[in-house]
């Protein structure tokens, strides 16, 4: 019993390690090192709030700011325009082009009640790293179920249709979900070299967006 908490002890650090030293995707899940990296990514996670930014109050101010926050444009630029090209779908989210003060007063409500929940900060969530998928399960959430590379998988949420894509790099776990309606959530998730869970995340709301980031320890 030893042996098998210091070896799990190590693997955390080994794990971030082989990441950093890997180009591209990042090294194979499929592979030699596949098995360590896997069991140090997968696992129950709770949040250290005293440790992480209030992602959800920030997330509430922009929407009283911005009158409701409903997202008008796709994923593919930030708050200073620079990024270009690393969201998803980019241009006028509302179908038509409209914007949130056009839309239909249920779609409207639809759409917000999906962003809301895609966008709260989880106390706690399970994560399974598979070679082809990653399950995200939050506490009180909706389980998400992804395969690594593939175009999109879609799922719903509080009546909404959200796509989602993941994608598995140098740098860790790469989550994205995009509300059709308009709007959506992109997230990091990587261990730094305490074996802490390190998300970042980025919510994309109307006339810019929000980020913060949040460090998860094991439960």
């Amino acid at each position: 019993m030893k042996y098998h908490r210091w070896k799990q002890m190590i693997s955390f650090p080994l794990a971030a390690g082989i990441l950093a030293g890997c180009a591209g995707s990042g090294p194979d899940l499929k592979g030699p090192e596949g098995p360590t990296i896997m069991a140090a990514y997968s696992g129950e996670w709770v949040l250290a709030p005293m440790e992480s930014d209030d992602l959800d109050g920030k997330v509430r101010e922009a929407m009283r700011r911005s009158g409701g926050g409903m997202p008008t444009g796709g994923m593919g630029s930030d708050r200073s325009g620079g990024r270009g090209g690393g969201g998803m779908r980019g241009g006028g989210g509302m179908p038509g082009g409209r914007s949130g003060a056009q839309m239909d007063p249920e779609l409207r409500r639809v759409a917000m009640e999906a962003l809301r929940k895609l966008a709260q900060a989880p106390g706690e969530f399970s994560l399974t790293l598979r070679p082809e998928t990653v399950a995200f399960t939050p506490q009180d959430g909706t389980p998400l179920l992804l395969t690594i590379g593939a175009d999109e998988d879609k799922v719903i949420l509080a009546g909404a249709s959200v796509m989602g894509t993941a994608r598995w790099t140098k740098n860790g776990i790469e989550i994205k979900r995009e509300i059709e309606l308009g709007g959506g959530v992109e997230d990091q998730l990587r261990l730094d070299e305490e074996g802490n869970l390190i998300l970042k995340r980025e919510v994309h709301l109307l006339g810019g967006g929000v980020e913060g980031t949040l460090l998860y320890r094991r439960k």
